[in-house]
């Protein structure tokens, strides 16, 4: 499966790109995919620091990645 993954701010800086194509074995839980990520870039911060955004909407990190998928991770964003 092969999904593209959409780097912003910090996390940008830290992979040195804006975006990735990245396969994964079938079943990968996003989890999965953000700890492999951050194993590789040394992020620095817990998936749950952060929210997940699928296909340009917000998601579940229990959320199924589907072939194709275009995946984001980002800090919260506080309003006000």
């Amino acid at each position: 499966m092969a999904v593209t993954v959409l780097y912003y701010a910090r996390l940008a800086d830290k992979a040195g790109r804006e975006q990735e194509q990245v396969t994964l074995a079938p079943q990968t839980t996003l989890p999965e995919l953000y700890e492999m990520l951050s194993r590789q870039y040394d992020f620095g911060c817990g998936h749950q620091d952060l929210e997940v955004i699928i296909n340009e909407q917000l998601a579940n990190w229990s959320d199924t990645l589907r072939d194709g998928d275009s995946v984001a991770f980002m800090r919260p964003i506080a309003g006000g």
